[in-house]
């Protein structure tokens, strides 16, 4: 309605001074009708949304657990009215449903328009290991029942069954990860066919978009540290064997890049995952591994956030422009945090911290529980739950491997530094255990580095290392 009054208050312009007016005076000047349409600022309990213009989309990161219905945005224009769907939209007045994505459609004067995609999200839902099996220190399978293992409580969001899913027709030769969306060649090996080098495999991924693609797609990517780590299942002795009976194909037992630098003293250097048991290590840029092409495919049970890395680097470790790159850097996927991304609590709950990201709240001491082997740990916060608790709860346990993962911030030098500005103290740069036990070498566990140049790797049991409890929040 509002589109057909331009269109006819613009006839009646042209019909009144179209001609000249009569009498054989001057027209009077008529100013243009303004094609200004832009969404300029846009902010959702008071949290800027990150506007892309190029894209015309936009982003608001809430805290975890936000109710997304009902929610009201601020935002200002250039244009003359904003609608969704056809119901007018006036800034900080009306409510709408952020669940799905949201359409806004803006109307300048002379009646062209611009959709502006909105996305709302609150957090990420982390999944379950995979790990359902308990086993003591020396690496003996035991009843789980109150053993505070990650076989005990299989924390996380549960895998759908089936967890992949083979294409039909033209995308017969990929594979759908149900859980997170992505989807991956079906192929592990066989593209290209050979170990390459880092920025040898980034330039594979680009001529296969600039080709013809595969499965009828030009959009795939390396795949960036957190979606390589995505495949890891923590409860089978090798995860290689495991996805070449999920669909794949020459999934190898061996090392696979991901787009994701190391930014902590080794630029030079880029994550790599272990295919056979779940490692994420480093390796650098000039040396060969395997390249495993990924892409956004559809919605999964849950959505991977971003790594944190905004800046690009070449092989040699100097920062490079990150247009067109296609590195973790440049492409930055997965869901944006919140800011601030941690809270630090009040009143009883003053020696916490809630990560927004995630919902989990963490002891705000980093070095709570001292250096302890992995069985110590576990009845360390066994302890504090029969005791006061922390915080005024008694429901902590160690975290398992994928929630102290979460942790992780690829953009910083190193994670535990940055933590310690974030509302933490004293977290080390230094390897945390987790409650997750390695399914190949059951007499060792998973441990996770705060540190800028190493991440998750694994040990006897018997070591002595630092311990973090971590429980649920909201």
């Amino acid at each position: 309605m509002k589109s057909k009054n331009r269109m006819l208050f613009g006839i009646l312009l042209l019909a009144l001074y179209g001609c000249g007016g009569g009498g054989g005076g001057n027209a009077p000047a008529i100013t243009p009708l303004s094609s200004e349409k832009a969404i300029t600022s846009y902010s959702i309990n008071s949290v800027d949304g990150a506007i892309d213009e190029g894209a015309k989309t936009i982003t608001v990161a809430l805290p975890f657990g936000t109710n997304l219905n009902g929610l009201i945005a601020t935002f200002t224009t250039s244009g003359e009215s904003v609608e969704i769907e056809g119901t007018p939209q006036e800034s900080g007045v009306t409510a709408n449903d952020f669940t799905n994505s949201v359409v806004y459609t803006v109307f300048a004067e002379d009646s062209s328009t611009a959709n502006y995609t909105v996305t709302v999200n609150a957090g990420v839902k982390l999944t379950k290991t995979g790990q359902t099996v308990c086993y003591n220190a020396s690496g003996n399978v035991i009843d789980c029942s109150g053993t505070g293992q990650d076989g005990d409580l299989q924390k996380g969001v549960a895998w759908p069954n089936p967890r992949f899913t083979v294409g039909t027709g033209a995308e017969a030769d990929c594979v759908t990860d149900n859980l997170t969306g992505l989807m991956w060649a079906k192929n592990a090996t066989n593209l290209p066919g050979e170990k390459l080098t880092w920025q040898g495999s980034l330039d594979y991924v680009e001529t296969m978009n600039s080709g013809s693609g595969l499965c009828g797609h030009i959009d795939w990517r390396l795949p960036n540290v957190k979606e390589l780590r995505s495949l890891f299942n923590f409860g089978q002795a090798e995860t290689a064997s495991w996805l070449n009976t999920q669909g794949f194909i020459n999934v190898q037992a061996d090392w696979y890049w991901s787009s994701t630098t190391s930014t902590g003293y080794v630029p030079h250097r880029a994550y790599i995952g272990y295919m056979a048991r779940g490692h994420l290590a480093i390796d650098d840029k000039t040396n060969s591994n395997y390249a495993w092409p990924t892409r956004g495919g559809r919605a999964g049970v849950v959505e991977l956030p971003k790594t944190g890395q905004t800046v690009c680097y070449n092989a040699s470790g100097n920062v490079i422009d990150c247009s067109g790159t296609g590195q973790d850097g440049d492409l930055q996927k997965g869901v944006a945090w919140p800011n601030p991304r941690f809270t630090v609590g009040t009143g009883a709950e003053a020696d916490c911290v809630i990560d927004n990201l995630t919902g989990l709240i963490w002891a705000k001491d980093g070095n709570l529980g001292g250096t302890r082997n992995w069985q110590e740990s576990l009845d360390y916060v066994a302890a504090m739950n029969s005791g006061g608790g922390l915080c005024g709860h008694t429901d902590w346990r160690l975290p398992n491997i994928n929630e102290l993962e979460s942790l992780k911030h690829d953009g910083e030098l190193t994670t535990g530094s940055w933590l310690n500005t974030q509302g933490f103290i004293s977290v080390q740069d230094d390897w945390y255990w987790s409650s997750t036990t390695d399914a190949y070498s059951n007499n060792a566990a998973w441990f996770f580095s705060t540190r800028g140049d190493h991440r998750n790797f694994l040990g006897d049991k018997a070591n002595i290392i630092y311990m973090w409890p971590v429980r649920d929040g909201q």
